[in-house]
């Protein structure tokens, strides 16, 4: 077990992971980091134009702001095939 779930869950969780990093690649979007969160597969991108269109076409929101060390930023995410897709962008 892992997070409580069993092994066959898992496993359908990172297919799941999987299918959307090859829908992002194809759409040419990188991909930072996966990791898991609720039991949910939460993939970290590379801000990019996709990331832009999913705002534009209200797909996707803007769900947090906040100060780091490297300035002003905002965190954009949006679902697809039952993942959370969240990137970090610098406000200059």
């Amino acid at each position: 077990m892992f997070n409580g779930l069993k092994n066959e869950e898992l496993v359908e969780l990172m297919e799941r992971a999987s299918n959307v990093v090859k829908a992002l690649s194809i759409q040419g979007v990188t991909v930072k980091s996966i990791t898991l969160a609720s039991n949910k597969p939460v993939i970290r991108v590379q801000p990019c134009g996709y990331c832009d269109q999913q705002i534009h076409s209200g797909r996707a929101v803007y769900h947090e702001f906040g100060y780091s060390a490297e300035g002003r930023y905002r965190q954009g995410q949006f679902t697809s095939g039952g993942c959370r897709v969240v990137w970090s962008e610098s406000i200059h």
